[in-house]
């Protein structure tokens, strides 16, 4: 079988891969082979190729991976949004690329209401929109606090 060199490059660890797949390879396989090399067994692992998530179990060649093709590995992990106002805490999957605008999204999307406003903290500081979570210091098992205005001007 024919040798088709890609990149993968992983955010979190700051680290470039070149590799050489063959026409079956998955990201499932590349998990796998990553996963007992790099990464906790716990780790979630995901591949974007163009800002879409690849199928885990499609070999990349049917998913339009082509030679030096660059695949981003974002690692998964959960953190806790706290809820002050309400007193409720909510358990979210975020990945290592994320900002508080895709959290926001998230949110919404969880409690099925629309905000005119939210504001993300971590400790004492308060998430910038633009960065990243991970680049702000959000980890895994971390709580975030979270303060919503409903449209209509209520606080939760």
């Amino acid at each position: 079988m024919d040798q088709i060199p890609i990149i993968l490059n992983c955010p979190s660890k700051n680290k470039v891969y070149n590799i050489q797949i063959t026409s079956d390879v998955t990201p499932f396989d590349l998990e796998s082979e990553f996963k007992e090399q790099f990464f906790r067994n716990e780790d979630k692992l995901r591949f974007f190729y163009n800002n879409k998530l690849l199928d885990h179990n499609t070999p990349l060649l049917q998913q339009k991976i082509v030679k030096g093709s660059i695949i981003i590995i974002s690692l998964i992990f959960t953190v806790t949004v706290k809820q002050p106002i309400q007193n409720k805490m909510y358990t979210i999957e975020i990945n290592d690329f994320m900002t508080t605008l895709d959290l926001y999204q998230t949110m919404q999307g969880v409690l099925q209401v629309s905000f005119e406003e939210v504001h993300f903290s971590l400790g004492q500081e308060t998430l910038k929109p633009k960065i990243p979570l991970t680049q702000q210091g959000v980890l895994p098992n971390v709580t975030i606090l979270a303060i919503m205005q409903q449209k209509g001007g209520l606080w939760i």
